[in-house]
């Protein structure tokens, strides 16, 4: 486990040399998750998977489960592949650290949660400290073309989505016709990222799954983790 902590350690160092932007502990991209929150939280509440492609300094690729209600959103990254300058051994290794992000904008709250370290991080998710619910973005949606995506019709469009502290992206989006109008495939300009969804399931997920651990340590800050959780280990160590 020791051991584990060290390789989880250089692949956030890694993930901080490899991005375009400074990313989230658990290598998400800085501002992906609120991207993705803009597209889905409006939606019916649903489950399922979703397959992670991130172009940026190095191509990176997550699979994910995915599951959103009531506006809020949890993705569970089940496998993490990327470059970095780890051993190939310890590489492996990496891929057996999933890491879970739950968004909880009623409550102005984003938990990132290392299960293996039984800990977690509890992070602003707007540009507030406090507890009050953030306010949805202003989206424009420009209509494009017809296009389809793994056997579904899907109407293509691009969003321009601005958040309440101003920070603006661009999206295009894929509603699958015959799902629901579904976002089946969501593309981010930056970083370049393309999320595709499989395995949809359209009905309310547990609604325990959005909510931290009540077991695991908490943290305010990656530092705190790491040098909390690095002296935990070395006192628990024989």
């Amino acid at each position: 486990m020791k051991h584990l902590f060290k390789v989880a350690v250089g692949f956030w160092v890694a993930c901080y040399a490899v991005c375009a932007q400074v990313p989230l502990p658990g290598g998400l991209p800085a501002g992906f998750p609120h991207a993705l929150l803009d597209v889905l939280g409006s939606r019916p509440s649903f489950y399922g998977k979703a397959q992670i492609q991130v172009a940026s300094a190095a191509e990176t690729n997550f699979e994910c489960n995915v599951a959103v209600l009531a506006g809020n959103m949890r993705l569970e990254v089940s496998s993490f592949q990327g470059a970095s300058n780890l051993p190939s051994a310890d590489a492996v290794q990496l891929g057996q650290m999933h890491t879970i992000t739950l968004l909880r904008p009623d409550r102005n709250r984003m938990y990132v949660i290392y299960p293996m370290f039984s800990s977690y991080l509890e992070l602003p998710f707007g540009p507030n400290k406090g507890s009050d619910p953030v306010s949805l973005p202003t989206v424009i949606k420009t209509a494009l073309t017809n296009e389809t995506v793994d056997d579904h019709p899907c109407e293509q469009s691009r969003w321009s989505v601005t958040e309440a502290d101003g920070e603006h992206y661009d999206l295009s989006v894929w509603m699958a016709t015959d799902y629901g109008n579904f976002p089946i495939q969501i593309k981010l300009t930056s970083p370049p990222t393309v999320v595709k969804f499989q395995d949809v399931q359209l009905q309310p997920p547990d609604v325990n799954l959005f909510e931290p651990p009540a077991q695991y340590a908490k943290y305010e800050g990656i530092q705190e983790l790491i040098l909390k959780t690095a002296a935990r280990m070395q006192t628990n160590s024989p």
